[in-house]
């Protein structure tokens, strides 16, 4: 059953439990998240990370997760993962995509919102929503990442785009949590929030996996 991140998401924070996103890069890999999630009849988020658009395997990987997603029994969104500007953008949404990632975090907040929000409207034209990212949350290959994003910046970084979900560095580690302008106002901890995407095995600078909140 193919849905979008939105769909997916208003799932999970009506049945107050996580949804994991996975990353893909073949059919043998779409087959295997695919048959773990029909077993455990639980929703899933296949992703595709930008290169792959950005290298024209998109274009042959999206046909492989529609037509698996569209097969399935569970609900199943197809992705963008950590698309940093608005060709992976277009890419993705021709090849299917039901969900777009656009991460700005490596640009300044302003720049941030001003991408992020063009990103946003030109999807909601094809009714696909968008998640954002404030706060650099880095890689392997960087010497550090950006300090923990602030709930008022996340508010107003929300209002300002009209993102779906947001993925930020508050535990160190990368969690998309469904949200409103307003549910950071009284600075409420974003983690206690029932709706959230969990990338299992991100180190969170404790004993446990994000699997494990």
């Amino acid at each position: 059953m193919l849905v979008n991140l939105k769909q997916i998401i208003d799932m999970a924070d009506k049945g107050e439990y996580c949804i994991p996103a996975f990353n893909v890069y073949n059919m043998e890999t779409v087959m295997g998240v695919i048959a773990a999630a029909e077993e455990k009849k639980a929703p899933v988020i296949l992703q595709i990370y930008p290169r792959l658009f950005n290298e024209g395997t998109g274009y042959y990987l999206a046909p492989v997760v529609l037509a698996a997603a569209k097969a399935a029994s569970v609900p199943v969104c197809l992705h963008l993962d950590h698309g940093p500007s608005e060709k992976e953008m277009l890419l993705a949404l021709r090849s299917g995509a039901t969900g777009i990632m656009l991460d700005g975090s490596a640009h300044p907040y302003e720049e941030n919102v001003a991408l992020t929000k063009k990103v946003v409207d030109t999807c909601a034209v094809v009714g696909v929503p968008v998640e954002g990212e404030l706060g650099h949350i880095g890689s392997v290959n960087d010497e550090a990442m950006d300090e923990f994003t602030s709930p008022e910046e996340a508010a107003d970084f929300v209002k300002a785009t009209g993102v779906c979900c947001l993925a930020h560095t508050r535990l160190k580690c990368i969690l998309a949590i469904q949200i409103t302008a307003d549910d950071f106002q009284s600075g409420i901890n974003a983690v206690d929030m029932a709706a959230f995407i969990a990338v299992a095995g991100v180190d969170t600078g404790t004993d446990q996996t994000v699997t494990d909140v």
